[in-house]
């Protein structure tokens, strides 16, 4: 079948000039990429080729160069769209020799059997690819190993991060005496680790790192550009400034006090002015000082003299805060710098002593190359004769170095040096390159991609006339309804005005799509799925996950009304046919709430398929092969043995479990003894009468075996254990009588991969493998689970954006559109100038902004990005687009805010379909009631703790799901090392409930939420709070601990400071609870206590410390972690100061529990300031006119509580070793555990 190409196609095929193609969505330019790459090849075969050409610049009258398979480079952005490619071209070669064949020609099939014998090397790769070819065929001029092989993107990442903190580490032992040094700062206010939802300096610095890598960067010349920059001033004279107008100030004051005229508002603000410039006049004008005045004269008030006077004041107060701001951020740049340096030198070094470079030294080492050594650059100028670049919008200024020195003009030779970045100075050849992409579909920022590469191209090809930029706006995918919805709505959203930013795209009128195909149903073919009911301002204060399940619940019940409802979409030959499930996709921002959409479509029974981008370390399989392999290495690990016996791997009994650590001769023994005796010791599992008979036979098939592999473990390759272990086991065919068990299977196929490659480049593989596979579970690793099927057959796709990048569906629906779109500005920024920035410094207790311009740029920035990502998420569309989710912050942007105003202009061309909230079934009882009994290892009678649904089925999922959550709580803990760190909270646990430090701690079970939010619909707001709504005591611990973190002390009107704090965290300041702790907090400030801190110089507020010690009767190194809430000095002691949500109780019982807390700050304080007295105190918030209670111990108490404390982790080290726990009752009032006897206690 003969294609027909529009006219713009054809005139690229004809090739008479360079192409830069802005190729919209659906407009088939991968076809076109074959296409003409076949063209280039038969225009060899046929002499000029299908059209006449121009000759080459300079050359009148010669033709073009021959074109072989071996000249051309295809260059991709992903390694699955290099292979389809080349299976496509391949294929066509080959139907290309047969039709030769066919026709007798023996010239062309000699030709295109040459192109097949050859294509296993064409160049047809990522840029990657490509740079690692060009510097193993020159590696002397690159300066690279020629055996080098590359590291793998996690094994970089673990290198760069064991330097990282090396360096870091080193830097903090030279500047510990004082920590307010940059460094000191720098940790200060970052930590050194970060957490799930924050950077630490650690992370930071990686970070930073690898976005200057990225840009095409060097920390050198980072370090150059910074050091040309002159130091800012010192602020003094301005602070000088600011003290004699101050002091005026204060002495007009003092002469309007007697002055009858005056205003009582004004009289009242003399006696805090005369206060605050006597504590300046005694300690000195410091930051904390400074901003004291700033606040004190930041108000409007005061006439005349006096208003002219304060406003001097205020505008000196924070002109010395942005001079003060400057100058540190200028000192902790070239902390950061030095760092850097540091850290790059010796990652280099470490890379080049084992033979490796990284995936950004492959592009970098290959620029290089190209541009220090034009006799290399000249030859792969003659060897290449076309360059061919696709998906261009997602390049990087590096990568377009790299095509246009490539690309240059044979007869030219630009000269650059180290650090110019000038592409203008490179000529291009003529007829050389092409260049397809689009503007509007650049979303991989967050990878280096830099859209404005794309849009300079375009312009100098346009200036220079060396190439020509077309526009393909014909579209094969979509519906005209849905072209229409997508040309009024992005032109209307990105603008048709050229934008005012690089980083901003339009859509002009080259850019709206023209359809290919025809409307198969009259109508919209946009849905927007409406559960506000009309209230947007009921759903607007309606908690996120609430509306969320809501809106899972309703795309759920559009998917069934889709797949049962009437044929909407084409089959052929003009007829419709009903959705399937394949037919449709979820495409979401970000995979983090996914688990809600899932849930929703089990209940619905909606088979869907998850494809993750992570996920794949924590998968319950590789959990029970993990488990298998830490009790081969190490017999002793009960929790492994546990985890293995009730996985699908064994599969006995809770029942079972609960004998093997009761022997026949009575006691209680560990849970791996039994496997550990001979048959004839009464402690082992075969003579026991309680076990039954299946469960026994399970348990000597699973000893034998196991046996088995700790002989051959060392012998054996390490795939291939796990093989044996899979097919020993029957796991496959268990795994595929579960759900997504296909998924399941090939996940453990992917894992004996990864153990087969890993061995291949370790000596020591096994025992470095159960390590190196601990440590990924632990660190959560970006990994995707094993691809099942290329297409997934009867299941709902669920996917991100970026993963559905290049492909379509018939049905796509985009959930949460409402989610706000925006993040605070990094402290440590990198701009594309080559600059390293520090956006904001905190100086006196205030965040400084320095950067307000650049941070409403990168918000632009955001905001740019966002819109192409909503563009080509509604362009996966073919048949039938569907957006949904409501906004969940009135004013915040969103693509909801975005397509209700534009609804509000267009409101034709999308389909509202509201749809109102299910009522769920009444809760079932929650499993927390059971978890005693799994610990135990006792046989869960499921039936005791679910209401039985009348459906069986339902009820056997209950079961399977009470099962999974055992299987999930036995990956815990790892055999004791040589060194023990632990946090000052688990120890206050285990001191006061070793119960619940067991439970919290060593299983990873969840405490019991007092109050449990229950999931319920309602169709109007309840003006009374139900109780199932209110935050539980932890939430509003964690939120007073939070407000008082971030408040600033000095504050003139707190109560409007908090309640921006509140909103910041998406709280509503209305809400009772909210409204408790608000008032509990005022109350602590306006205290003697909080009007004493504001007054004092030395005040640190969430002050992380690390305590250590060793223990001198073993070799173990004991490390305690711990935040202190407050210390500060008031000239004669130090004051450790916690603060807890709660009252004392009564007897003020509640001291004793927090005491081991209080006196660990205590000894840390101590260990640091050795001669100053220390004080502990804890301030119950809810006793709101009650002062802290003093629990300090004396030198003698302290010291015995060292020795507690030491004594205290070892017994938790031995009690690990052991599995066996102090029957200790839990306190149901503190921990939210059951009460049980004592002897049920583990």
């Amino acid at each position: 079948m003969t294609m027909i190409w529009s006219p713009v196609k054809e005139e690229v095929f004809r090739f008479e000039h360079n192409f830069c193609v802005s190729a919209g969505a659906g407009s088939g330019k991968t076809a076109v990429l074959v296409e003409l790459y076949l063209r280039f090849l038969e225009g060899t075969l046929q002499g000029q080729g299908k059209a006449p050409q121009p000759p080459l610049a300079g050359e009148e009258g010669t033709p073009p160069p021959a074109c072989h398979v071996l000249d051309i480079v295809a260059i991709t952005f992903t390694e699955k769209a290099a292979a389809e490619m080349k299976q496509r071209l391949r294929e066509a070669i080959e139907q290309e020799l047969r039709d030769s064949a066919a026709r007798g020609d023996e010239a062309a099939c000699r030709f295109w059997k040459e192109q097949k014998n050859d294509f296993s090397l064409a160049f047809i790769s990522t840029f990657h690819s490509f740079c690692r070819r060009i510097l193993r065929e020159g590696p002397v001029e690159a300066g690279v190993d020629p055996t080098f092989s590359v590291l793998a993107e996690e094994e970089a990442l673990a290198l760069q991060r064991e330097i990282v903190e090396a360096v870091v580490v080193e830097a903090l032992d030279d500047a510990i005496s004082d920590p307010d040094t940059p460094l000191g700062r720098l940790v200060r206010t970052f930590g050194l680790r970060g957490g799930a939802f924050r950077e630490g300096l650690f992370e930071r610095l990686l970070s930073v790192m690898n976005r200057i890598v990225n840009a095409g960067f060097t920390i050198e010349e980072v370090l150059a550009r910074h050091a040309s920059v002159p130091p800012p001033p010192s602020g003094e004279a301005t602070k000088e400034r600011l003290l004699e107008s101050f002091r005026a100030l204060v002495e007009a004051l003092a002469q309007a006090r007697d002055d009858p005229k005056g205003s009582v508002a004004l009289r009242k603000r003399i006696d805090p002015a005369c206060a605050c410039l006597e504590r300046i006049e005694r300690e000195g004008l410091t930051a904390r000082r400074v901003e004291e005045i700033r606040s004190f004269a930041a108000r409007n008030w005061g006439k005349g003299q006096i208003g002219r006077r304060r406003r001097e004041v205020k505008e000196l107060a924070e002109r010395w805060q942005v001079e003060e701001a400057q100058r540190l951020a200028h000192e902790t740049l070239s902390v950061l710098l030095s760092l850097l340096a540091t850290i790059a030198e010796r990652y280099e070094a470490a890379k080049s002593e084992i033979g490796k470079l990284d995936f950004n030294d492959l592009q970098r080492k290959a620029r290089d190359l190209l541009r220090d050594h034009p006799e290399v650059r000249n030859e792969y100028k003659r060897r290449f004769s076309r360059i061919m670049v696709d998906e261009f919008q997602d390049t990087n200024a590096l990568q377009k170095e790299i095509v246009y020195y490539l690309a240059e003009d044979p007869e030219t030779c630009a000269i650059l040096t180290a650090g110019q970045r000038d592409t203008s100075k490179i000529r291009l050849a003529r007829r050389k390159l092409f260049l397809v992409g689009d503007p509007k579909q650049s979303i991989y920022g967050f990878r280096g991609a830099d859209v404005s590469v794309f849009k300079d191209v375009m312009a100098e090809m346009e200036r220079t006339g060396l190439g020509k930029v077309v526009y393909f706006e014909e579209n094969f995918r979509s519906q005209p309804a849905i072209l229409e919805f997508v040309n009024a709505f992005f032109g209307w959203c990105m603008g048709t005005q050229p934008p005012e930013y690089d980083f901003e795209v339009g859509f002009g009128p080259a850019d709206r799509l023209t359809p290919h195909r025809e409307a198969a149903s009259a109508g919209p073919s946009v849905e927007l799925l409406d559960l506000s009911a009309g209230d947007e301002e009921r759903e607007t204060s309606k908690p996120a996950a609430e509306r969320r399940k809501e809106e899972a619940e309703a795309i759920g019940r559009r998917i069934l009304a889709l797949v049962n409802g009437p044929a909407i979409l084409p089959a052929g030959g003009g007829e419709l046919r009903t959705p399937r499930f394949e037919d449709i996709a979820l495409l979401f921002r970000r995979f983090t709430k996914v688990k809600t959409y899932e849930q929703a479509f089990r209940r619905l029974q909606i088979p869907f398929y998850a494809v993750k981008g992570s996920g794949f370390f924590q998968c319950q399989e590789i959990y029970d092969i993990l488990n298998f392999l830490k009790f081969i290495r190490h017999p002793g690990d009960a929790v492994a043995l546990a985890g293995v016996l009730r996985s699908p791997l064994v599969g006995v009994s809770d029942e079972t479990l609960f004998w093997l650590t009761r022997p026949c001769g009575g006691g209680r023994i560990p849970l791996f003894e039994p496997f550990l005796v001979d048959g004839d010791d009464p402690r082992a599992f075969g003579r026991h009468p309680s076990i039954e008979p299946a469960d026994r036979e399970r348990l000597e098939a699973f000893h034998r075996f196991w046996r088995r592999c700790r002989r051959i473990k060392d012998a054996l390759p390490l795939a291939e254990l796990i093989e044996a272990i899979i097919e020993e086991t029957g796991l496959t065919a268990t795994l595929l009588t579960t759900f997504q068990g296909e998924q399941r299977v090939a996940n453990l196929r992917k894992l004996i991969e990864m153990a087969r490659e890993f061995e291949s480049v370790r000596t020591n593989g096994f025992v470095e493998f159960v390590q190196e596979l601990e440590r990924r579970i632990e660190e959560k690793p970006r990994e995707a689970e094993a691809q099942v099927h290329t297409e997934v057959s009867g299941v709902v796709r669920l996917m991100t954006i970026h993963q559905a990048k290049g492909l379509e569906f018939p049905i796509v629906f985009l959930p949460d559109i409402g989610q706000p779109i925006g993040k605070p500005l990094p402290t440590l920024l990198f701009d594309e100038t080559g600059a390293l920035l520090v956006t904001r410094v905190e100086v006196g207790g205030k965040q400084v902004p320095l950067a307000k311009e650049l941070e409403e740029r990168e918000k632009r920035r955001e905001i740019a990005e966002s819109k192409r990502i909503f563009y080509v998420a509604a362009t996966r569309a073919r048949d039938l687009l569907i957006l949904s989710g409501e906004r969940q912050h009135a004013h915040a942007e969103s693509w909801r805010k975005w397509l209700d105003t534009f609804l509000e202009e267009e409101p034709g061309l999308v389909v509202r379909r509201r749809l109102s909230p299910l009522v769920p079934p009444e809760p079932r009882p929650v499993l927390y009631d059971a978890i005693p009994e799994v610990r135990q290892y006792r046989k869960i009678p499921i039936e005791r703790l679910f209401v039985a649904p009348e459906d069986p089925q339902k009820f056997q999922v209950a079961a399977r799901q009470a099962e999974q959550v055992l299987r999930n709580a036995l990956y815990t803990v790892s055999p004791p090392a040589s060194a023990v760190t632990t946090t000052v909270t688990a120890l206050n646990d285990y001191l006061n409930c070793p119960r619940r430090f067991y439970y919290v701690y060593r299983t990873g079970i969840p405490e019991r939420p007092r109050k449990i939010r229950a999931f319920q619909f309602r169709e109007e707001a309840d003006p009374a709070l139900l109780e199932e709504e209110r935050l539980d005591p932890q939430e509003q611990g964690t939120l007073a601990h939070a407000i008082l973190e971030k408040i600033d002390l000095a504050a003139d009107h707190p109560s409007e400071a908090i309640d921006e704090l509140l909103r910041g965290r998406g709280y509503s300041p209305h809400h009772p609870d909210i409204r408790e702790i608000k008032r509990n907090v005022l109350a602590f400030l306006s205290s003697d206590l909080g009007r004493r801190l504001r007054s004092l110089s030395w005040v640190r507020r969430e002050m992380p410390f690390l305590l250590s010690f060793s223990d001198p009767s073993t070799a173990i190194r004991i490390f305690i972690k711990g935040v202190i809430d407050i210390l500060y000095f008031d000239g004669r002691a130090f004051t450790v100061l916690d603060y807890k949500h709660t009252t004392a109780g009564e007897g003020n019982e509640r001291v004793e529990i927090y005491r081991p807390q209080l006196w660990l700050y205590a000894l840390a304080v101590s260990k640091w300031q050795r001669e100053t007295p220390i004080r502990a105190q804890v301030k119950f918030l809810k006793e709101r006119h009650a002062p802290p209670v003093d629990i300090t111990p004396t030198p003698e108490e302290l010291a015995t509580f060292e020795r507690r404390i030491l004594s205290v982790v070892k017994e938790i080290g031995w009690i690990d070793r052991q599995s066996q726990y102090t029957r200790t009752p839990a306190q149901e009032n503190e921990t939210g555990w059951r009460k049980v006897p004592p002897e049920q206690c583990l």
